[in-house]
This record gives C-alpha cells, structure tokens and sequence, in this order.
C-alpha cells in the first residue's frame, strides 16, 4: 500500500533497480555464488522496501521522522568522533571481520568508517540523512552537521563531489541562486587553494585538490578512481 502511493516515477525507478538486481544475480549464479553476491542482490532490492516505508512515516509521523533522522546523525558523527579521536577501529567489527580494515583505509588518506564498511558509503549516508532531514525542515544544526562531518570526518572526495554538483542544480534550478553559482565559479581558484588548506595534502580530498590545482581537468584522467567513475 505504502509502495502504491509514491508518485509513478519513483515506482518505476524502484522497480528497475530491483529488476536489475535480480537478473545479473541470476546471470552470477552458474559461475559464483557467495555471500558477495547476496549482499549486492540485497542491495538492489531492498530500496523498493525501505523507500517507501520512509516516505510513509515522513508523511504520517514528520515529527517523529525528525527525531529518529537527528539521532541517526548524532550516532554516526558521534561513532566517527571516537574513530578519530580515540581509536580507529572503534565499532568496526559491525561491519567488517578485517582487523587492519579501519587502520588501512587512515593511512590511505582517506577518512573514518562511521558505521559504514568504507568511508565513501559513510559521507553518502549522512548526505542522505542530512538531506531528508532537510526536506522535513528539521534543525538547520543537524543538517550542517551532516553535510561537515560526510567532508570533515568521513573525508569522502565522493561526497564532495556530490555537494559541488547538488550545489550546481540547486542554484541552476531558480534564477535569484544564480548569483551563488557565479560567485562560486568566480573564486573556485581560491576556493580550491583554501580547501587544499583546510583537508592537507595527506587526505584522499587533499591529494585530488592538489591534482586539481597543478593539472586542471586533465587530473581527472591522471586518478585511476576518478578516472573510473
């Protein structure tokens, strides 16, 4: 019932992904099939579950959705706050068996997991919650710690990167948050060099900033990663 309100599209979308979820689970079966492979078919299924039982407490309970997405935050920042500070395998074991796993991914330059198997997964969920949060009008406090902890804690040039172009059509989408855009494309050069500043050239964001800085958009081609995506 709950999957029958959301608007045509978004069933639509939800439908495909599970489509396609199901059918490359079904081509990996002769060859593989592991716990890997159930995880990713978990992955792609489970959003036409959970989607629509989010959508229907935000819209029954927007109150008490409020309250679970900022405890949700502080949770995540709060588990993030003791993997930086104190110890950076702290609650791992929730989410991986690896017991050099957290202090791999600190000295790759990359930031904490949170209660997320890799730092990228971490930004993107309180990217999420920060945004759904935002949508229910709930403490502007919250939301910002979202989004600073997802570039701060989580150091997740993926994250980032998703801030940049959310920005972009966020302010292309009405014509008075022009002037936002253009003053942001204006002083990219400064910010560029502030942000370098800000995260260190031995963080994963620092690193690619820096390629930014000496390369341009050839950068993008020079980072196996970036280059990939």
């Amino acid at each position: 019932q709950a999957y029958g309100r959301l608007p045509r599209l978004d069933r639509l979308m939800l439908g495909y992904l599970m489509v396609v979820g199901i059918s490359l689970f079904l081509i990996a079966i002769p060859s593989e099939l592991s716990i890997r492979q159930i995880q990713y078919l978990l992955a792609y299924c489970s959003p036409a579950i959970m989607v629509p039982a989010a959508v229907f407490v935000m819209r029954s309970n927007p109150e008490r959705a409020r309250g679970l997405l900022t405890a949700g935050i502080m949770i995540w920042v709060g588990v993030a706050l003791v993997q930086r500070l104190v110890s950076s395998d702290f609650l791992v074991f929730l989410v991986s068996r690896s017991e050099d796993l957290a202090a791999d991914v600190v000295a790759s330059g990359r930031g904490q997991l949170g209660l997320a198997p890799e730092p990228t997964h971490h930004g993107l969920h309180l990217l999420t919650l920060g945004a759904a949060l935002m949508i229910l009008r709930g403490p502007v406090w919250a939301v910002a710690l979202a989004f600073a902890s997802a570039l701060l804690l989580a150091l997740s040039s993926f994250a980032a990167l998703t801030i940049v172009l959310g920005g972009v059509i966020w302010a292309l989408l009405r014509p008075r948050r022009l002037p936002f855009l253009l003053a942001g494309v204006s002083s990219a050069t400064l910010i560029l060099t502030y942000a370098s500043i800000l995260f260190g050239d031995n963080t994963r964001i620092g690193m690619l900033l820096a390629l930014l800085n000496a390369y341009g958009i050839d950068a993008i081609l020079m980072d196996a990663s970036s280059n990939a995506r």
